[in-house]
C-alpha cells in the first residue's frame, strides 16, 4: 500500500490544487485503508495507482495557521487518495465521509481562528 506522511505547506498545495478525496479522522491502518480501496473498486474507480497522503492535524494547524476551537487535534489523521479518477463518487463520496481536500482547507479559512 502506498502511503505517504506530509509535513510541508507544498506538499498540501499540490493537494489543495488536485483537490484531493480526503478522510477526517480516519485511521491509517493497512485494513482501514483497504476499506478504502474496496470502496472505491465497488463504485468502478481503477485503484492501480492510489496514493494515501497522511497528514495530522499538527501539520494542518501549522500550515494553516489553526487555532483554538478551528485547530484539530494534534493526533488527528487526515487521510487524501489521489491517484485516481474522482469523478465517479462525486456524490457517492457523502456517503462514506469523504471531501475535497481544498473545501476543507476554505471551509477551515472562512471560520477564522476563533
Amino acid at each position: 500500500m502506498n502511503k505517504k506522511t506530509l509535513t510541508t505547506a507544498d506538499e498540501l498545495k499540490v493537494l489543495y490544487k488536485q483537490s484531493a478525496l480526503t478522510w477526517e479522522g480516519l485511521t491509517t491502518t493497512d485494513d482501514s485503508l483497504g476499506q478504502v480501496v474496496e470502496w472505491l473498486n465497488e463504485n468502478k474507480v481503477d485503484t492501480t495507482n492510489i496514493v494515501f497522503h497522511i497528514i495530522t492535524g499538527k501539520t494542518m494547524n501549522n500550515v494553516y495557521g489553526l487555532d483554538g476551537k478551528n485547530a484539530y487535534k494534534a493526533t488527528l489523521n487526515i487521510v487524501a487518495v489521489t491517484g485516481i479518477d474522482t469523478s465517479k463518487i462525486v456524490t457517492a463520496r457523502f456517503q462514506v465521509g469523504g471531501r475535497w481536500f481544498d473545501d476543507i482547507v476554505d471551509n477551515n479559512a472562512q471560520r477564522g481562528s476563533k
